[in-house]
């Protein structure tokens, strides 16, 4: 249980957003780490180089 959720509802949300498994896998360790659902996004964009393009317009 994260601050924003269960994280099968976190993870559902992410692949609608275009995030693939191996970039959910790197969102869930930002998560377990403390970061907010908000900065681990932009942590795991800045380590892959891009983020989703349906994410971006739902940040």
């Amino acid at each position: 249980m994260f601050a924003e959720g269960q994280w099968q509802m976190i993870k559902a949300m992410l692949e609608r957003q275009g995030w693939s498994q191996s970039q959910l896998e790197l969102m869930r360790q930002q998560l377990r780490q403390g970061w907010p659902l908000s900065i681990a996004k932009q942590n795991v964009s800045a380590l892959i180089g891009y983020c989703p393009i349906r994410s971006r317009a739902l940040a």
